[in-house]
Parts: structure tokens; C-alpha cells; sequence
């Protein structure tokens, strides 16, 4: 942001405008919250999957709904911290080692204090006074005193509700964008789980070891389902500023397959050959940590795979090898392989175990049918994150103009 304000703006601490929060929680409250980096307040229990506070409780805060929080834990979202306004509640409880303050000026409008606060207007003047990097406990050394001393720009009332109005419905579109991509995905879930246990158009059925499933289908054990199993043993490749890309287990992701700049020479890769290259379409298997997290090789760029990855290449003649994908993601879903990893200090899952799995095996034209499906389900969740892209740019640009008074705007 521009540091020299237009004629008409003033700056002013956020001491002078806001009052700090201290509020004692009464009772035991309704709603207990903490504050995510991407994701602002959520409840507790929803991050933990159980009740934290404990007896420390009673030292927490009671906000009140419009009243704002910051958590000065670092985060690679925010690596001087998030302030967030508490807008789905009407009265919660958060951590007292939150700054939680409430806007006590007329002079700012709290609306476009949400915008100011939540896109990083205090970050320069935060970092030159955060003291050293985070503590033990996640959080940054920073004073009150310090954070209150930092100076938030005051153009006119009327144009600081403009500017929020504008930021607002653009964050309105962003929000329905990634509303329909989340139902899209939800719808995704549950037609896969159809898909993959009652087949199409199926209407008897039977029982097996892994469920139920049409009577024409057959059950085949990974080890009989791949055509090639492509593991890696050996030390550690000696990498290379360019050459063939190499995928390890952090490469797997959730989101699919994301090679880290990681290379090793096209010599080093030859000699590695039918232990560590991959062909598209190859499924690729996390062994540690994030057991059974999966993704598919998308073109046909030479790989080189390290340990903690197992790379399965179907049988032609009993798998295509999208269904075959679809199988495993489904499996990583649905928790079926926790089922089977180890509980060790690293989780992990063992070749022999994998390869000891049942897979249910339509017929190979049904196998294609419902993969078109699927692929028709993602061609829409693709199109609706390609909309997400020009409306992210133009809310960065109006950031950028807006905030700082490069662009003005007429209330």
C-alpha cells in the first residue's frame, strides 16, 4: 500500500478509533470459537473435533456479534496474523490471548474496517513491530500497545462505505462461486458412492466382503488388478537443477498431484527405469503420513518417483484406468484405508497390505460409463474454479486501488 494518502484522508491509531474488549465469559457459554487463518471463527469443537478450553475458560473473552478479534498466531496465509469480525454469532466465547477490540469511533466505518483489517492493512506496520518470530506456543511477540499504536487510514465516512460496498459484493460473488463449487463437490461425493457400490441401471444385488454390490460385478485383489507396481528402494536420487521431475509423498495432496521443484538428470533417470517412471493415467498411492491419498499422473512427462509412494498401473483388460482412480479416491474418502494403515509414530501402509485389498470390477464398458459421468462432474467443478480466477484478480486490483485512495470513489 501507498504510503502518502490522498488530500481529503487522515490516518489515525486504531487506539483512538477502537476500545479493547476484556469481557469476561459468564456461565458456561453457548458458543466457543477460535480463529483460522482462511477460514475466520469457527467453532472449537470443529477444529479439535472435541472441547479445548477446559479450566482455562474462565479467562476467556465474551464477544459480542460485529465486535473484532485478532490472533496474532503466524500462519503462511497470514504471517502477522488475522483479524477477523465475529458476524455468524450472536455472543461467543474466544481465547484471551486474542486482542479482541470493538470500533469506538464514528470516524470508521466498521464495515470498511472488515475489508481494511481482513486484507492486510496493518501488515507492514504489524511486521516492523512484531519483536522476533513466533514463540513456542505459535504466537507472535507483539505488544497491545504496539498493536494498537498502528495507524489505519480515514478517508470520508461516505467513501469508506462505498469502498466496502464495492469490496462486498465482490466477496459476495467469490462466496457464490465457492458455494456452488462445494456443492458440486458434495454432489461429487455422493455419486461416486452410488456409482461404486450399485453400478447402472443394476437390480440385484449381492453380498461380499467389502459390501454390497451388483451381482454381475466381480471382486479382484490389487495384486491380480495392476499391470505394473512401481515402488521406489534406494536412497535418496541425487537431484539436479533441471531434468525429469520427481513426485514424493508430499507431491500427493488432497487436490492431486503437485510436483515440488524437484529434479534429477535424464541420465540419472534412465537408470532408474521400470523402478520409478510413470506413464499417464498412473495412479499414484501415498504410503506415510496421509495414507491412501491418490492422484493420477495427467500427461505424458516423464516422472521419477521416492520412497513413500507406490505408483499402480491397472490391467488394461480389467480396468480403465480412470475408473480404477475413481476407485481409490473413493477408498481414501470414505476411510477405508485407515482401516488398514499402521497406527505407527508416522502412519503408514505396507505394500503387502495394499496389494491384499478387494476392488469391485464392473464390466469394462460400465467401467467407462461411469467414469464419463464423473468426468462430466468435474468438467463442472473445473469451470466454476476457472471463474474464481478473474473475480480473485479484481478484487486484488480494487485492493490495491481502493485502499490506498489511488482510485476514489464517489459515494
Amino acid at each position: 500500500m501507498q504510503s502518502k494518502l490522498p488530500p481529503t484522508w487522515r490516518s489515525e491509531p486504531l487506539g483512538a478509533l477502537a476500545k479493547r474488549v476484556r469481557r469476561r465469559v459468564e456461565g458456561v457459554p453457548e458458543h466457543i470459537l477460535m480463529i483460522t487463518s482462511t477460514g475466520g471463527f469457527i467453532a472449537q469443537e470443529d477444529k479439535y473435533s472435541r472441547f479445548m478450553a477446559g479450566d482455562s475458560l474462565k479467562n476467556y473473552v465474551s464477544l459480542r456479534r460485529g465486535e473484532f478479534a485478532y490472533n496474532k498466531g503466524n500462519s503462511k496465509t497470514y504471517p502477522q496474523g488475522c483479524i477477523y469480525r465475529l458476524d455468524a454469532w450472536e455472543v461467543a466465547a474466544v481465547p484471551n490471548v486474542y486482542i479482541s477490540f470493538r470500533v469506538a469511533s464514528e470516524e470508521l466505518d466498521s464495515d470498511f474496517a472488515v475489508q481494511f483489517f481482513g486484507n492486510g492493512g496493518l501488515n507492514r506496520q504489524l511486521e516492523r513491530v512484531i519483536t522476533s518470530g513466533a514463540r513456542s506456543n505459535g504466537l507472535l511477540n507483539l505488544s497491545v500497545d504496539d498493536f494498537f499504536a498502528c495507524e489505519v487510514p480515514l478517508p470520508p465516512l461516505p467513501e469508506q462505505k462505498k469502498i466496502a460496498a464495492i469490496l462486498s459484493s465482490v466477496d459476495e460473488a467469490i462466496q457464490a462461486t465457492q458455494a456452488v463449487i462445494e456443492q458440486t463437490r458434495r454432489v461429487k461425493e455422493g455419486l461416486l458412492q452410488d456409482l461404486l457400490t450399485r453400478g447402472i441401471g443394476h437390480t440385484r444385488f449381492k453380498q461380499t466382503e467389502i459390501g454390497e454390490i451388483p451381482e454381475s460385478w466381480e471382486l479382484v485383489r490389487v495384486s491380480d488388478a495392476v499391470s505394473h507396481i512401481i515402488d521406489y528402494r534406494g536412497k535418496t536420487p541425487p537431484y539436479s537443477e533441471s531434468g525429469v521431475p520427481v513426485i514424493s509423498q508430499e507431491d500427493v495432496q488432497a487436490t492431486g498431484l503437485m510436483p515440488s521443484q524437484k529434479w534429477v538428470s535424464h541420465e540419472t533417470a534412465s537408470q532408474w527405469k521400470h523402478r520409478g517412471t510413470l506413464e499417464p493415467g498412473d495412479v499414484v498411492f501415498r504410503m506415510e503420513r496421509f495414507v491412501g491419498e491418490v492422484a493420477q499422473v495427467p500427461d505424458e512427462q516423464l516422472y521419477i518417483i521416492t520412497r513413500g509412494v507406490l505408483a499402480l498401473r491397472p490391467a488394461p483388460a480389467l480396468f480403465v484406468k480412470d475408473y480404477f482412480f475413481w476407485l481409490f479416491f473413493h477408498k481414501k474418502r470414505c476411510g477405508d484405508w485407515d482401516k488398514h494403515g499402521h497406527a505407527t509414530t508416522v502412519p503408514r501402509m505396507y505394500k503387502p497390505d495394499l496389494l491384499a485389498q478387494s476392488l469391485p470390477r464392473p464390466p469394462i464398458q460400465e467401467q467407462k460409463l461411469i467414469s464419463a459421468q464423473m468426468e462430466s462432474v468435474e468438467k463442472l467443478i473445473a469451470a466454476e474454479v476457472a471463474k474464481l480466477r478473474p473475480l480473485r484478480r479484481v478484487k486484488a486490483g480494487l485492493l490495491q486501488d481502493l485502499l490506498t485512495g489511488k482510485v476514489r470513489v464517489s459515494p
